[in-house]
């Protein structure tokens, strides 16, 4: 529901686990100890439409596959709520249109599609999926704030997202390819809908 992007523009996930690679982000002469920053967003899981609506199409075609997570059935074109009822995960989706007591509505192509969802709590850590400690090698902060190794995500409705900053300080002695079992995790998030 809640995803990593690499880029502003929400098209490049991290990965829907979050997973990222040392080996892609360590280079030059390989020598240790060795810092590595950079930014990243969360926001809530979203794509651009491909192609107009028009008020009752039942199908959405997605420009990029989104909207896996099941429990959370509903997103948010413009003012327009809608129910996904299949295609979750993938560029095409079956919806049932106005819910929430909105209308049904023509949306052009491009529109974006947000999961419709406020996120009321969170939190952002790094897990050695691998059972050691290079969990300790990261610490986040949000754009203007102070590194820690865990961050409290801040309240942000549906279309609102939030800048953090990753810093990996790689040890002495470590190879890029020990470095790939990192996952940024977001967890013990609270939602509520977001129809407002």
């Amino acid at each position: 529901m809640l995803r990593l992007y690499q880029d502003s523009s929400f098209i490049v996930m991290t990965s829907r686990r979050g997973r990222f690679s040392f080996a892609d982000k360590v280079t030059g002469s390989g020598d240790y100890p060795q810092t590595v920053e950079e930014a990243f967003y969360i926001a809530t899981e979203q794509s651009t439409i491909d192609g107009a609506m028009d008020d009752s199409q039942k199908i959405i075609n997605l420009d990029y596959p989104r909207f896996t997570s099941t429990p959370h059935p509903l997103v948010r074109i413009g003012n327009e709520v809608m129910l996904i009822t299949d295609g979750w995960g993938t560029t095409t989706l079956t919806v049932t249109r106005a819910q929430e007591s909105t209308s049904a509505a023509a949306h052009a192509d491009e529109a974006v599609c947000y999961a419709a969802y406020q996120v009321l709590a969170g939190t952002l850590i790094a897990i050695d999926t691998a059972g050691g400690s290079k969990d300790d090698w990261v610490t986040y902060k949000p754009d203007g704030g102070s590194y820690a190794s865990t961050q409290r995500l801040v309240v942000q409705n549906y279309d609102g997202s939030a800048k953090y900053w990753r810093k990996i300080i790689i040890p002495t002695g470590t190879t890029a390819e020990q470095s790939d079992d990192l996952v940024d995790r977001i967890q013990n998030v609270t939602l509520d809908q977001d129809v407002a």
